[in-house]
C-alpha cells in the first residue's frame, strides 16, 4: 500500500473510521501500519534508496554505509533480515561494473562467471539464430534445456529465461548478438578470490 498508494493515501486508510475492508486487507492492522509508516516514511522517495515490496515484505536498498547505519538503528523495530557486503574489497567489486554482483562459494557448474537474463519479446527470428549459433561455443555458454525450448519452439516462459557464460569474452560476443535483448546481467563472485585478495594485501610475517 505504501509503495503503489504513497504515503498520503496510506495514512489517510490508517486513520479512516469505516472498519469495513477489501477482502485483501481484512488481515491489515492500521495501528501497526501507521506506526511503520511513522518509522519509514523519512526514507521513502529519496533518490539514494530504492524499495521493493513483495508479499508481506518490504525490502530497503541503499549503497552508501552510513545511510545504512541510519536505516538499521531507526528502523530496528522492524527489521528482520539485514544483508551487507562482508568487507569494503567486496562492496567495490560489487560497485566495479554495471553487472549485478552475486557472491558465491563457487561458480555455477564450476566454470559459469556470468548469468545472462534475456527479454521475453526477442523476435523468432532472432531466438532461432541465436540457439544455432551459441551451439558451436558449448560449453563455454550453458543453455538450459527449457530455454533452448523457448528459443526453437516459442515455449511459453513464466519467469526471464536465462543463460551462462563462462567469461567477460564470450559475454561481449552474446551482447554483440543480442543487443537489446538481454535485460540484466548477473556476475558471479567466490568469496575465495575475494579473500584471497585480502590475505595479499597482508604484511607477511617475519
Amino acid at each position: 500500500m505504501i509503495k503503489r498508494q504513497g504515503t498520503t493515501k496510506t495514512l489517510a486508510y490508517c486513520l479512516e473510521e469505516d472498519n469495513r475492508q477489501d477482502p485483501w486487507r481484512r488481515h491489515i492492522d492500521k495501528n501497526k501500519l501507521m506506526m511503520f509508516l511513522n518509522d519509514v516514511e523519512p526514507f521513502i522517495n529519496r533518490p539514494d534508496i530504492q524499495i521493493r515490496t513483495e508479499a508481506g515484505n518490504f525490502t530497503i536498498f541503499c549503497s552508501d554505509p552510513v545511510l545504512f547505519k541510519s536505516l538499521c538503528f531507526k528502523l530496528k523495530t522492524w527489521i528482520r533480515e539485514v544483508w551487507e557486503p562482508a568487507s569494503d574489497l567486496e562492496r567495490e567489486h560489487m560497485e566495479s561494473s554495471d553487472a549485478k554482483k552475486v557472491f558465491c562459494k563457487e561458480l555455477p557448474h564450476g566454470i559459469y562467471r556470468y548469468k545472462v537474463f534475456l527479454r521475453t519479446n526477442i523476435s523468432s527470428n532472432i531466438k532461432t539464430s541465436f540457439f544455432n549459433w551459441q551451439l558451436h561455443y558449448d560449453p563455454k555458454i550453458l543453455t538450459p534445456k527449457s530455454v533452448e525450448k523457448w528459443l526453437l519452439h516459442g515455449r511459453y516462459y513464466s519467469s526471464s529465461p536465462y543463460i551462462y557464460v563462462d567469461n567477460s569474452a564470450n559475454l561481449s560476443m552474446v551482447g554483440l548478438f543480442l543487443g537489446n535483448g538481454i535485460l540484466r546481467v548477473e556476475e558471479f563472485i567466490p568469496r575465495s578470490s575475494i579473500n584471497t585478495l585480502i590475505d595479499q594485501e597482508q604484511p607477511c610475517p617475519v
